[in-house]
């Protein structure tokens, strides 16, 4: 069920009920943008770190696998995360 329409049934008993769920939504959208903006900043920060561990002479250790591309991984699933509930719940 989409946030709107929860909210509509939450909130139908009140005055200017619109107004209230699209100042909601705006809020929502607002934190949304700002967390994929610096989510995806974090991707590139860390394909820039994996890019530097990499063009190093000599023999990659674990934790240019288990910490740098690791975690460059989680960033990305992140981001999928919210896009994905943003399409889910909030268009």
């Amino acid at each position: 069920m989409k946030r709107k329409e929860l909210l509509e049934g939450v909130l139908n008993s009140q005055d200017n009920v619109e107004a209230v769920i699209e100042a909601v939504i705006k809020a929502d959208n607002k934190f949304l943008v700002r967390q994929k903006r610096k989510i995806a900043d974090s991707v590139e920060d860390l394909k820039e770190e994996l890019e530097k561990r990499l063009s190093v002479e000599g023999a990659i250790d674990s934790s240019t696998v288990e910490s740098c591309y690791a975690a460059l991984e989680i960033a990305r699933e992140k981001l999928e995360l919210y896009e994905k509930f943003e399409k889910e719940f909030l268009k």
